[in-house]
């Protein structure tokens, strides 16, 4: 590699990824490139084998790989803020991100996105299709939570915010200008997530997929977003939408209406699987997670109240009939018999087969 300064910044960040760190960082290492790189490695305080690998890494490429090692854990803190430390770091054109669980799978990714960039330079940001491995399973699985491009992409075409969350670029698959960093520490560090950073790169330019496979997203029990609960979950999409419109991270009005009608959506399944007590109401909650309150962001805050307060009161319902004596012991029932009805098709089925069995040698000795 060249000692001149890097084209492109490798961004990973990593925490008690002990099992999958080696295959990130030998995806990084594998990368075939006609320019210079760097790898910056962000361990948020892993209390497992993680930082001993990166630096045996470090120690064997030392003039690559950087290292930042927390002995607090930022994200406790400061979510995904401490993201702001890898970009103050980096020294390249381009940034390229992959956390320490994903891995990448093509030598030629960096080269086939960078030379996409420096061709196309009204595009902000390029990313690519993915495979999505579930470690529970050991084996690939067609997708997870998000659609993604993989089933219905088969060539390069641009992204569009409107099509988020369903639809969103991966975040091992991305590459970026520096200037997308850039406009991300102008605003508040505990805003930042791949989504926000990925809002802002189309509103400072355009967004394209490749249609190649590069790399894996990998879904296991401790992984950050996998082991989320569903509250978890839309609360995380909820604080995105609160971002975006607090900082204005969009290119017109008509994003706006978008984000606030997705925030409306989010908090209908957050009253889906939400249990009302008397100590925490749903809205004291909402303003208790969001910098702003949700009657300002929500696009029918009325309606979407109303009817919130329904879905509650109608769990409420659910969850007292489910507790209830006559609940236990039909359900009790229900299992039973259902245990019967196998028992009887099984024996059904055992003397169907013999009967077939029987049928089969009379007809032979008829022929006989």
């Amino acid at each position: 590699m060249s000692s001149s300064a890097p084209l492109v910044s490798i961004c990973c960040i990593t925490y008690n990824h002990e099992q999958f760190i080696r295959e990130a960082v030998d995806g990084f290492l594998m990368q075939k490139t006609d320019f210079p790189i760097e790898i910056i490695i962000h361990d948020d305080a892993s209390i497992d084998g993680t930082t001993k690998i990166i630096k045996e890494y470090q120690g064997k490429h030392a003039e690559l790989i950087k290292l930042i090692i927390q002995t607090e854990n930022q994200y406790k803190t400061r979510g995904f803020g401490f993201l702001v430390d890898l970009f103050q770091q980096a020294q390249g054109k381009y940034i390229a991100l992959c956390e320490g669980d994903d891995y990448w799978t093509d030598p030629l990714k960096l080269q086939k996105q960078v030379d996409f960039l420096e061709a196309n330079p009204d595009y902000s940001l390029v990313s690519h299709r993915r495979k999505v491995y579930d470690e529970n399973i050991k084996q690939f699985i067609k997708n997870d939570w998000i659609n993604y491009f993989d089933e219905y992409e088969n060539t390069s075409r641009d992204w569009s915010v409107t099509e988020w969350p369903e639809v969103m670029p991966s975040t091992a698959s991305i590459v970026f200008k520096k200037q997308v960093a850039d406009e991300i520490f102008k605003i508040n560090h505990s805003f930042v997530c791949d989504a926000v950073l990925i809002f802002v790169a189309y509103k400072l330019g355009r967004i394209c997929n490749l249609p190649d496979y590069m790399s894996v997203y990998r879904v296991h029990s401790t992984g950050a977003w996998s082991s989320s609960s569903k509250i978890e979950k839309s609360i995380f999409l909820l604080k995105i939408i609160d971002a975006l419109v607090l900082n204005k991270i969009y290119g017109d009005d008509s994003i706006e209406v978008f984000l606030k009608q997705k925030f409306d959506n989010f908090t209908l399944q957050l009253a889906s699987h939400y249990n009302l007590s008397e100590e925490n109401d749903l809205w004291l909650y909402l303003e208790s997670q969001l910098n702003s309150k949700p009657e300002n962001l929500s696009y029918n805050f009325h309606l979407l109240k109303t009817a919130c307060n329904l879905i509650i009161q109608k769990n409420r319902e659910i969850i007292s009939f489910s507790t209830s004596t006559s609940f236990r012991i039909g359900n009790f029932l229900i299992k039973k018999v259902i245990i019967l009805l196998s028992a009887k098709n099984v024996i059904t089925a055992s003397i169907l087969n013999y009967g077939k069995k029987l049928s089969f040698n009379r007809s032979n000795n008829t022929s006989l």
